[in-house]
């Protein structure tokens, strides 16, 4: 007889990819813990946290995806954080909200940087903000807005993990009473990057967060 339990699930966005963990407690008190990785990858690896937009189909492309399915250039790319942190800066969450103007793959870290106020070296040692990289040719825009673009992230990932826990419940012989989601924050977020994380997993997913935790 399959054991019931309640299953936690934990993502944890990162620069470059998204962890997910999963656990539970097995009748007798233990905890048990595992990943969820990319089928496709030779090795268990977490899953990248980016986007591709492609222009002659005018679609995005999601994660591992992008490699199985796309043969053209990446200056399309988008990393996930990169965009949430926006969020941090009051002059960039306009922007983020309602542009559609996303940073070529090359400058994504000049943006952030720029309107954090640090100097980096690149091939004119400056730092741009948002409306800077939009006025000369340092981005490219697409057929959702930024914050449209992260839901969609989500709602990939929830397929993803729709597909995982099937497998979980099959090879670990259990079924779930419910499933809480967890999500970490990184320690410096400000209140409304915090917000909006938990706003859009939570349309994509189509449930509530049971927690926000920061990752400190």
């Amino acid at each position: 007889m399959a054991q019931n339990v309640n299953l936690k699930v934990c993502l944890d966005l990162g620069s470059d990819t998204l962890k997910i963990a999963f656990g539970y407690l097995n009748s007798n008190g233990s905890p048990f813990i595992g990943k969820m990785y990319y089928d496709k990858y030779q090795t268990n690896v977490a899953y990248p946290a980016c986007a591709l937009y492609d222009e002659e189909k005018k679609e995005w492309i999601f994660s591992a995806e992008i490699e199985d399915s796309f043969d053209k250039n990446y200056y399309n790319v988008v990393k996930i954080k990169t965009l949430f942190s926006l969020l941090n800066y009051k002059d960039s969450t306009k922007d983020y909200f309602y542009q559609n103007y996303f940073p070529k793959f090359l400058f994504q870290d000049n943006i952030i940087k720029g309107l954090s106020g640090i100097k980096i070296n690149n091939t004119d040692n400056t730092c741009y903000s948002y409306q800077y990289m939009v006025n000369n040719d340092m981005t490219f825009s697409s057929n959702k807005s930024i914050n449209e673009l992260t839901i969609a992230f989500f709602k990939y990932v929830y397929k993803e993990i729709k597909a995982k826990i099937a497998q979980i419940i099959k090879d670990l012989n259990i079924s779930y009473k419910k499933i809480e989601y967890i999500v970490l924050y990184p320690s410096y977020s400000s209140e409304l990057y915090i917000n909006t994380l938990q706003k859009n997993i939570e349309t994509a997913f189509s449930t509530n967060v049971s927690l926000m935790v920061n990752q400190t």
